[in-house]
């Protein structure tokens, strides 16, 4: 039986307590649980939902929907499925992570990151990050 979901990408480890646990090869923990909290905020600002009306919702508190946004702690698969629910989204959306869009709320974050980042630079550190981010983003251009 055909599966929506593709598991070849995917290795069984276990963890310090014995219970299974599946991560993405070459994928750290940490960064998934920031991705689904990114995607998890990314959806419940465009549903144009506060987190206090996504607590209530789901039942929770709104330091909860916080922690799961920032990635701090990962939700259940029931609480996730409250919040497809309250969201009105299917739930493997919370695990779609394309690449961010020019003029999406998430590429217009992460822009804004970039810039601060670099507004903290002098000059010459500038051009340096301007050097080696051709240097890396035309190397992969060329490796494609």
């Amino acid at each position: 039986m055909s599966s929506w979901f593709d598991y070849s990408h995917f290795t069984s480890c276990q963890t310090t307590t014995n219970l299974p646990i599946v991560l993405k090869k070459g994928i750290n923990m940490s960064r998934i649980e920031k991705q689904i909290g990114s995607k998890i905020r990314e959806i419940r600002l465009s549903s144009q939902m506060t987190q206090a009306d996504l607590a209530e919702r789901i039942d929770v508190s709104v330091e909860s929907i916080s922690r799961l946004e920032r990635g701090v702690t990962f939700p259940s698969l029931k609480t996730m499925e409250k919040m497809a629910t309250a969201l009105n989204v299917p739930l493997k959306m919370f695990f779609e992570f394309g690449e961010a869009k020019a003029g999406s709320k998430s590429f217009e974050t992460s822009l804004s990151k970039l810039v601060a980042f670099l507004r903290t630079l002098n000059k010459d550190e500038i051009i340096l990050v301007h050097k080696v981010l051709k240097a890396v983003f035309g190397t992969i251009k060329r490796s494609d």
